[in-house]
């Protein structure tokens, strides 16, 4: 028995070495193989989100009527960020910003990475989702709760393509941080 499982052996071998196809003198056979596991860093789509929203607090939203000037970052990577800025009304303070506080809008979601259902056009992060339509951010809803412009709830201050700003940047918010 064991000298037919090497016959078989050999026979196997010799059939698939003898299977090469010889006339191609190309690299072909030697090319490697790619396969997509779904493991890239990239989200599709990423531009129809990123960018700087204005996510101010504007006089009427304050009980002092001031403004305090608030942006909401979403980098190429997925990722966000929210930046204060001091030198307004609310916080009096030098002309830089604070990146993610650990009180005020978006702790829970800051330096967090969003990601994307293509099959119904939205980013998500947790219950938090942008819906989007023809490459604009149309709404962004929260749980049950869905707004066309602006969403506050639960310590998050979310806006939607109508409030991106290209008044500031987010390398220039990074360069005017407070120390």
């Amino acid at each position: 028995m064991l000298k037919y499982n090497i016959f078989v052996i050999l026979l196997i071998s010799v059939f698939l070495v003898g299977c090469n196809d010889d006339n191609n003198d190309s690299d072909d056979n030697n090319s490697e193989i790619e396969v997509d596991l779904g493991l890239s860093d990239t989200i599709e789509n990423i531009s129809y989100i990123e960018g700087v929203y204005d996510i101010s607090l504007n006089e009427d939203e304050t009980e002092d009527n001031t403004v305090d000037i608030v942006y909401l970052s979403i980098n190429s990577d997925g990722y966000i960020n929210t930046y204060d800025f001091q030198g307004d009304t609310v916080d009096n303070g030098s002309n830089c910003y604070i990146k993610n506080l650990s009180t005020g809008y978006n702790t829970s979601i800051n330096g967090l990475k969003i990601s994307h259902d293509a099959s119904n056009n939205r980013f998500s992060l947790d219950e938090l989702n942008w819906n989007y339509d023809n490459g604009e951010i149309t709404s962004v809803s929260y749980g049950g709760l869905s707004a066309g412009t602006m969403l506050g709830i639960n310590g998050l201050r979310i806006a939607t393509s109508q409030n991106l700003t290209t008044a500031v940047t987010e390398s220039e918010m990074e360069q005017l941080l407070c120390n």
